[in-house]
Parts: structure tokens; sequence; C-alpha cells
């Protein structure tokens, strides 16, 4: 099969490379589309991403795909070929205290596509155990399918944070993940959401097409304006970090009410940031760790379907596999342009 393989920082090859073997409790699935995550362009730039994950080998980039099921092995009875699907890309060992409790998604012994050592799915064919796939409606296209990855995020984090319809909601980050979180959020029924950003094309953005009730340049305005202008001096009930910056993680204390809730999803390039712990404590903030997911790829599919913002609208731009190196090159340039880039497997990509 055809795949996008990097050796090495910013090189990427296309190549033929041996199809998977799928095995009895397996399906094998045409990949139709991969949306690029901000970790593929880490990869890409550095052949790392942070100290943590070191590229070692050639490796395939890829862990937002969406495609149909070509075969099933041959204990599989939940999907059939001919199925279309969006893929968690998390394969968990199922016995471990994590799994057990609910919380595979901290499990030790992941495999997870495209982190070093696990192949990812920027190619023509992808195997993954039959529990991992999601079936999606014949009108759903694939791209949108992909969002179910980063959807995930999003949903976690509003679930961590014990979301209800009736909270102020801040997400700081209009970047991809923070209009997932905001598109997770009215899901839950909430509706006082505001949206901070320092790039004000982004918050145009989210203002235009994701129905936040405010939206706040955080590089112009101060913590104390902000809640006093969104909350009335009172604070946000929920603040969602998505951004990673270092500075936006700092002020989510300040941001939020006492016995207020925090997500952190964004990961800054710094291994530690400032907080003011004795905030923390005074207001007796609830401080969560947001691991990519678990157990909601059935409602991120739900609420894909459910038009409940114009998911069309993020999805900057299209490349065939072929032009993968141009697709992160796209994704690495044009970071605040961009909302989502997405690698397609068809003769020729889509120009939006």
């Amino acid at each position: 099969m055809k795949a996008a393989v990097l050796y090495g920082k910013k090189d990427i090859r296309i190549q033929e490379v041996k199809r998977p073997v799928m095995g009895p409790d397996e399906v094998l699935i045409q990949i139709k589309a991969v949306g690029i995550c901000g970790s593929d362009v880490h990869y890409y730039e550095n052949f790392a991403m942070g100290s943590t994950y070191q590229m070692t080998e050639p490796q395939i980039l890829g862990h937002e795909p969406s495609g149909m099921i070509i075969e099933v092995g041959e204990n599989v009875t939940t999907v059939k070929p001919g199925d279309r699907v969006t893929i968690e890309p998390g394969e968990t060992c199922g016995r471990c205290c994590q799994c057990k409790s609910g919380h595979y998604n901290l499990c030790p012994d992941v495999r997870f596509l495209s982190v070093p050592g696990n192949k990812g799915a920027f190619a023509e064919y992808l195997v993954m155990g039959a529990e991992m796939v999601y079936r999606i409606p014949d009108s759903m296209p694939y791209e949108i399918a992909c969002l179910a990855e980063p959807l995930s995020v999003g949903i976690h984090a509003c679930e961590l944070a014990s979301l209800k319809p009736e909270d102020k909601l801040m997400v700081l980050g209009a970047g991809p993940i923070g209009l997932m979180a905001v598109a997770a959020a009215l899901s839950f029924g909430v509706k006082d959401i505001t949206v901070g950003d320092i790039h004000q094309n982004r918050l145009e953005f989210a203002k235009e097409y994701c129905k936040v009730k405010y939206t706040v340049n955080t590089g112009e305005k101060t913590s104390e304006q902000i809640v006093e202008e969104c909350t009335e001096g009172k604070g946000f009930d929920c603040v969602i970090e998505t951004s990673g910056a270092p500075a936006a993680d700092y002020i989510t204390v300040d941001l939020v009410r006492k016995g207020g809730r925090i997500s952190l999803v964004g990961i800054p390039r710094e291994e530690s940031v400032s907080f003011h712990i004795f905030d923390i404590i005074d207001k007796e903030v609830s401080l969560y760790g947001v691991f990519r997911y678990a157990n909601s790829y059935p409602l991120a599919v739900q609420i894909l379907n459910s038009g409940i913002i114009d998911f069309e609208k993020l999805i900057t731009k299209k490349f065939d596999l072929c032009d993968t190196a141009e697709a992160l090159d796209f994704a690495l340039n044009h970071k605040m342009e961009a909302i989502k880039t997405v690698v397609v497997n068809k003769e020729e990509a889509d120009t939006l």
C-alpha cells in the first residue's frame, strides 16, 4: 500500500509499504481521511514531541482517521465490510486497573496510532481492533468524521469538570481543540460561553461559526476586566485551557470563581508552568488534567451529526495523501489562519 513515511525533520516520503495483516478480532479499513493534529506537526518539525516522545525510526503519522471497512476478522460480528467508520486511535490492554475502572485512556500499555513505535494512518489501509471503530451516518463526510478525535478531547474536558447547562464557561484558546470544547459544551446545554485568545481572527471565527456568547482578546484585557465584563465580577464556573500557553495556564485561577473547576488540556512547550497555589487553595479550585479521552466516541459521532455548530467551516484545506508533506507544511506555517487541515485518500484533493 501507499503511505507517507516520516524519515526525519521535514522529511516525508511517499512509499510503497507492506499492507498490515488483520487478526481474527480486527478489521481492515480503507482510510478515506485523516485530520492533522498539532502533535503531527511537532513530529514533522522536530522528529519528536518534547522530551518524552522521540522518534528513533521512520514513522507513519496520523491518528485522526476515518474510512470504510474492507474486511473483518472471523470473530468480528459488530461491523461488516462496507461500513463507514471513524476510528478511535488508542488500543489498550483491557486488563489493568485503569482499563477495568473505565479510565482506559490512562492504560500504561496503550498502543496509540502514530506515537513512536506505533504506525499511524497517513496510508491507504489500517488494521484496528473491531471495538475501536464506530459507524457514521451515510450523510456524514469522512472529513467531518475525523473530528471525532479532537471532539472527544473536548467532551472529556467537559465531563471531568462536571459541566452543567447553567454554568458560565471560559475556553482559553480558539484553535481546533478549543472550538471542539465549545461544541461539546453546547451539546451539554451550556449557553453562556466565552472564548479567549490573543489572535483576533480566531476570535472572529469562534463568534461567527461557533455560537459563543463572548469573545475576549486575552492579550489586551486583564483577568479582572474579563471577569467583570463577562461574569459581572463573579468569575467563571468552569475554565477549559486548550492553548498550552504558560500565560493562559497562569490566568485560569484568576478567571475561575471560588469553588470553580479548571480543565487543563493544552500542553505547554515548557515542562513546568507557574500557578498561584495560595489562590487555588483559597478558592478551593478543582483542577483536572485532561489526557486524551475515554468512552466518548459514540457521543462525538452524535454531536458531529447534530450540526450544533457548522463543522464544515472548521475544515480549512484538504490535501491528497501524496501531498502529505505539503499538508504538514501548511499546518505548520499557517497556524493562525488554519483551523483543521485534512489528508484525504482520493485521486485529486478538493481545494477549499
